[in-house]
């Protein structure tokens, strides 16, 4: 598994590494947020695990070992991979806005500018929520989109960024220009 290229030396540290997620569970440390969601789900799963019989924990455990596999999807493109990533989102739980967001204005740049500065974008975007933090960074979309439209929300966020945004399409302009400075803000 790889993480974000902000959260590798945490994962390695905390889930990879012997005992890491046991530190991680018995850690006060104040986190951020994909950093808490390490930190509730491996307490989750000592949680579960834990309340098991031994003769079901040895199943669990046999089942993953032997009946489980990992499946990595590759693609040969951002493209492709933004397709992939919304049909298999569509057939579970529901994207948050800036899910979608991201997805659509990086594609943009994919498909108009290349790999190179999608890659550069796409983690300037990461750094930005990173920054914020998820919560925040998707409020930041609420504050934006009213300040462009300058009227109250009346249809779904995402339908309303693309809306009234009319650097929405041009994905480069869009965030060296409106969402880094609010972020900043």
């Amino acid at each position: 598994m790889i993480a974000r290229e902000e959260d590798t030396g945490f994962f390695r540290a905390n889930i990879q590494e012997l005992n890491g997620i046991m530190k991680l569970v018995k850690s006060t440390d104040k986190l951020d947020d994909s950093r808490i969601r390490y930190r509730e789900n491996a307490a989750l799963l000592i949680e579960k695990t834990r309340a098991l019989p031994q003769d079901e924990l040895i199943a669990l455990w046999k089942f993953l070992a032997n009946d489980c596999s990992l499946v990595v999807i590759s693609t040969p493109d951002l493209d492709a991979a933004y397709r992939i990533f919304s049909v298999l989102n569509n057939r579970s739980l529901d994207l948050a806005p800036i899910d979608i967001l991201k997805a659509q204005v990086l594609g943009l740049i994919r498909s108009v500018e290349g790999k190179i500065l999608s890659r550069t974008y796409a983690k300037l975007w990461s750094q930005i929520e990173f920054s914020l933090g998820r919560d925040a960074f998707g409020e930041l979309f609420c504050h934006i989109r009213s300040i462009y439209a300058k009227k109250k929300q009346k249809s779904i966020l995402v339908k309303e960024v693309q809306d009234y945004l009319t650097e929405y399409k041009k994905s480069i302009y869009l965030i060296d220009n409106v969402i880094k400075p609010y972020a900043d803000v």
